[in-house]
């Protein structure tokens, strides 16, 4: 009876863990008994005669397990609670992968002569230019009128114009950039999408009433002059999902989360994707430092400690921003966080609550029957050392897949004629 999967839900402070055990096949085919042995608090996993599976070893962190409860079988998955008296933290705490998260720092400098190039095909963007400014964009959640303590200006100019960046000047925020719309060549813009004339990929969107594009960093690319397009280079130190993921999370909650608010662990993230759809991710946040165990090989008993953000999640196709299936306590909450992603991260983000989700049984899945938003499992990323490569393949994008350890996964390249994107009158 293989074990596929593995992750272990460990709360110091109550002294006790859940645990998440998948199989390559159904339990209980045939009549067959599955049994959980303790012995000399090390817990093993038996189907009648079949060779047992060592699931936590006592000498890895000294966890005295006194007891199991809450035994649940279900298809290929099982799961129960334990109870331990000590465990030794010094060696928890030794053996415990953090990724710390990383400033929002651009990777070109100012007064850098570069051209933004799709990094799909390398078609030019936007021209050569000697950015004179590099400035962060106020945040998508953040009210422009509140990020400015006076109005620049004239009177009748507005706070949106002011975002404009000029002609010399480049902004940039979590996962994009924006600069202004006289130096985009290169584009179609069908309904303010924005697509490489190339390629056919959707690049980025005009904002600030259409005086501005922002471009996807997932999806563009700065060339300095001296370089040829074979060198052609990220816009962002640090730009693996994990530290996307980590500043989206602290945009949302500059400050901890805590679990005596639930209400204010909710956020609405939104993409459109290249056919002019809108998709949506609801998410919340149930432990946002949870640490939890993993096999360090598939095939050895081992465990490392990770920490990861546990969360519900429903994905939601829709044509407005807070669509009629978003329940409806959420659509009354006038607080609730709404921030737009890139489709690539909406796509990266849904592949791994998805595949996090499977690990789950079916039964605790859901968290209620009015909301259905499904249970993704404490999982851990853990980067690559190679986050700065930029090689057509993209750069190395480390996530955990439902496998016993996280891996580092190689974002596929997009094919190179994508669909053609929706004819439109605007241009």
């Amino acid at each position: 009876m293989p074990l596929t999967d593995l992750c272990i839900e460990l709360r110091p402070n109550l002294r006790c863990g859940n645990a998440y055990l998948q199989f390559n096949r159904q339990l209980r085919e045939d009549g067959r008994k599955t049994r959980i042995i303790l012995k000399e608090h090390n817990v093993h996993i038996m189907e009648d005669d079949d060779e047992n599976n060592l699931v936590i070893r006592y000498n890895c962190f000294g966890m005295d397990i006194q007891g199991i409860s809450i035994f649940t079988v279900s298809g290929n998955h099982l799961t129960f609670r334990f109870n331990y008296t000590k465990i030794d933290m010094d060696a928890l705490e030794q053996n415990t992968v953090q990724v710390d998260m990383q400033p929002l720092v651009m990777a070109c400098r100012e007064n850098e002569e570069f051209s933004l190039i799709c990094h799909n095909c390398g078609n030019e963007l936007a021209e050569s230019t000697v950015y004179k400014r590099l400035r962060e964009f106020p945040s998508c959640i953040v009210d422009p009128s509140d990020f400015f303590c006076h109005n620049h200006g004239s009177a009748a100019e507005s706070h949106q114009d002011v975002l404009v960046p000029p002609e010399r000047d480049l902004f940039y925020g979590l996962n994009f950039i924006v600069v202004n719309i006289f130096k985009i060549k290169g584009v179609m813009n069908r309904g303010g999408q924005l697509y490489c004339q190339r390629c056919l990929g959707l690049v980025g969107n005009t904002v600030l009433n259409d005086k501005a594009a922002k471009l996807w960093a997932d999806a563009v690319r700065y060339l300095p002059t001296s370089l040829d397009i074979t060198q052609k280079r990220h816009l962002f130190q640090h730009p693996s999902v994990t530290q996307v993921m980590k500043r989206l999370l602290h945009t949302l909650w500059p400050q901890s989360l805590s679990p005596l608010c639930p209400t204010k662990n909710r956020a609405l993230l939104f993409t459109t994707l290249p056919n002019r759809q809108q998709q949506s991710i609801l998410i919340h946040i149930v432990d946002s430092q949870l640490r939890v165990l993993r096999r360090i090989q598939p095939n050895n008993p081992d465990l490392q400690c990770f920490f990861a953000c546990k969360m519900y999640f429903g994905i939601n196709r829709h044509d407005q921003q807070i669509p009629e299936s978003v329940p409806k306590p959420w659509q009354s909450d006038h607080s609730l966080p709404q921030m737009e992603i890139s489709p690539r991260m909406f796509q990266e983000l849904h592949t791994q609550l998805t595949t996090n989700s499977q690990l789950v049984p079916y039964a605790w899945r859901f968290n209620t029957a009015e909301e259905k938003l499904v249970l993704n499992a404490g999982h851990a990323s853990q980067e690559s050392d190679d986050e700065h490569s930029d090689s057509d393949n993209g750069p190395n994008y480390s996530v955990a897949a439902a496998s016993t350890v996280p891996v580092p996964i190689k974002m596929l390249p997009q094919t190179r004629r994508p669909p053609s994107p929706p004819v439109s009158d605007s241009n």
